[in-house]
């Protein structure tokens, strides 16, 4: 089971004759299966919930969780486009930092933005 951080609520029926399951604002724990759905992955995309990554066994205070747009705003132009650069997305010379926060925040199949105990990086599926 994975977790989710909903921001925006919203309901998913993962398939016909299925019971629909509500989302609502705040942290869900989330089968593989549910987080493979197109929707749920729309969702992600979207910004309407984040997925929560795990820290490595044995480190720190074990859940770390994807940063806001606002932490991410305190990072340079520099450090956001690097993170960028290693999520996959290409950034235009002219794009300022609340557009590149923005690219960031709308998620990336298998890519994760993490806000963990030495700051912000990115985690790539494995």
């Amino acid at each position: 089971m994975k977790k989710i951080k909903v921001i925006h609520p919203f309901s998913l029926r993962p398939g016909s004759g299925q019971p629909v399951r509500v989302f609502t604002a705040g942290i869900h724990e989330i089968s593989d299966e549910e987080l493979g759905h197109w929707f749920v992955k729309d969702c992600l995309k979207e910004g309407r919930a984040a997925l929560l990554a795990y820290e490595a066994a044995g480190g720190g205070n074990g859940e770390l969780v994807a940063p806001t747009k606002d932490e991410l705003m305190k990072l340079t132009r520099d450090k956001l486009v690097e993170l960028a650069a290693a999520c996959g997305i290409t950034v235009i010379d002219t794009a300022n930092k609340s557009a590149i926060c923005d690219l960031l925040l709308a998620g990336h199949e298998g890519v994760t933005i993490v806000n963990g105990p030495n700051g912000i990086y990115v985690k790539k599926a494995e």
